[in-house]
């Protein structure tokens, strides 16, 4: 999972988790080694549940909570959060680069590449990088990658007028 979850109910905190794992259905490279984009913290107090991040509001409701309204807090917190990239604003939950309130959209492989490339800060192997994206590849065709790295960069450069500096040494793939 891309964020953390932390409760003080073990029940709440591994049924919270098994559900949103399912939820979610970004591929990032399976490694204990990348960092997570943020927490959300889940807190049962009495008949209360209190759910928030570093950068959200507070939300609180009732228990029992109703499924789908745990899932919508946790898209709303989703949604709200950004990365900032030096003068680029990434929001990967939305799959949007915001520069100067000029906004782009990014295509389901643009997102999930870039997305692996902030979790992974110092770096990600190409190969890793290639079976991630397409699992069900059975031979690895290194250009299919470099060609959706040459567009998503060409695509930066002709929407936002901004260079976006990815760059490869020794097969590790990575934003400077």
């Amino acid at each position: 999972m891309i964020f953390e979850i932390r409760s003080n109910d073990e029940f709440l905190y591994k049924q919270t988790k098994s559900i949103i794992e399912n939820l979610l259905s970004l591929r990032i490279i399976d490694d204990p080694m990348y960092d997570k984009l943020f927490t959300i913290q889940i807190n049962k107090v009495e008949d209360k549940l209190c759910i928030y991040s570093s950068f959200s509001k507070k939300f609180n409701s009732n228990t029992p909570i109703e499924f789908s309204h745990l899932v919508k807090i946790i898209e709303t917190i989703c949604q709200a959060y950004v990365h900032k990239l030096s003068n680029l604003v990434y929001s990967p939950f939305k799959q949007q680069i915001t520069f100067h309130h000029k906004k782009l959209y990014l295509n389901d492989i643009h997102n999930l590449i870039l997305l692996n490339l902030i979790i992974f800060k110092n770096g990600v192997c190409k190969n890793n990088l290639y079976k991630c994206l397409w699992n069900k590849d059975k031979e690895i065709n290194m250009n299919k990658l470099d060609t959706h790295l040459t567009n998503l960069k060409s695509f930066i450069k002709e929407e936002l007028a901004v260079d976006f500096p990815i760059t490869t040494k020794k097969n590790i793939l990575m934003i400077n």
